[in-house]
């Protein structure tokens, strides 16, 4: 989940079961569209749907009052529908991500959709002692 303005570097990218132009604003968000593109079961996604954070109570969240996206929503074959948000492992202690994170699942639990998730980066293990 990110603001829906990015100053971000952009890819843009077409990926067979994407509609329109893939906007990936980092390498996380990019390796999980590419992975997602190849899962037999998804029909199709949407990168970057807008979230109405004035739908849910999020009084509790700390957020600034703007619009966010949601990185993906999945769409299976079999007619279920699931939400994936692309995530840093570094950026997961951020109490901002956190909150992110809560309101995109609490917004999509609202809409009907249970079936909620992160998609995180590969740990860096070429650090680790022998």
């Amino acid at each position: 989940m990110r603001k829906q303005v990015q100053k971000e570097r952009c890819t843009k990218i077409m990926l067979t079961k994407c509609k329109a132009v893939c906007h990936l604003y980092d390498k996380v968000q990019l390796a999980a569209a590419k992975m997602l593109d190849a899962e037999p079961a998804i029909f199709q996604f949407e990168c970057n749907v807008p979230i109405l954070c004035n739908d849910i109570p999020a009084n509790d969240l700390n957020l600034p009052s703007e619009t966010y996206t949601t990185d993906f929503v999945l769409h299976y074959d079999d007619g279920h529908t699931a939400i994936r948000e692309a995530v840093f492992r570094s950026y997961l202690s951020r109490p901002s991500v956190a909150e992110k994170l809560e309101l995109s699942r609490r917004y999509w639990q609202q809409q009907g959709i249970s079936d909620w998730g992160i998609i995180i980066d590969k740990e860096d293990t070429s650090h680790e002692e022998s």
